[in-house]
């Protein structure tokens, strides 16, 4: 039971960090959204994203953390949220670092949750499109 509620809790406190991200960005702050994901991913995650790297992302960081499948979707968020942002600002090459990392864990997520998602794969498609623009 105490899983469930504090997974149910992180859900919701992504569900607030998203609409405030959402908020910053319509208010044309993107560098506040964007230092507000950063925060977002210390609070909700424990993880301070900028110590991994764009190469062997995903692999480095489970070898170091233990997540589970909804912290990881948690993660993959968060990583595409700040791809919209660096995208949004004309920052391509940020983007596509952050665009790489989230489909890097939404395939791992496709791989081992075995949940179809149809929008998790809305947002897939996105990201590789705008990879490919």
């Amino acid at each position: 039971m105490f899983k469930k509620d504090y997974l149910l809790k992180l859900l919701q406190q992504l569900d607030q960090a998203m609409k405030k991200i959402n908020q910053l960005r319509g208010e044309g702050e993107p560098e506040s959204a964007l230092q507000f994901t950063k925060d977002t991913y210390q609070k909700l995650l424990n993880l301070d994203i900028q110590q991994y790297g764009d190469d062997l992302f995903l692999e480095t960081l489970l070898s170091e953390k233990s997540f589970e499948f909804d912290e990881l979707n948690v993660l993959a968020e968060l990583l595409k949220e700040e791809g919209d942002i660096h995208y949004e600002m004309h920052n391509f090459q940020k983007s596509h670092i952050k665009y790489r990392q989230a489909l890097e864990v939404f395939d791992y997520l496709n791989r081992e949750e075995k949940v179809f998602s149809f929008e998790r794969e809305a947002k897939i498609s996105q990201m590789q499109e705008r990879l490919q623009g």
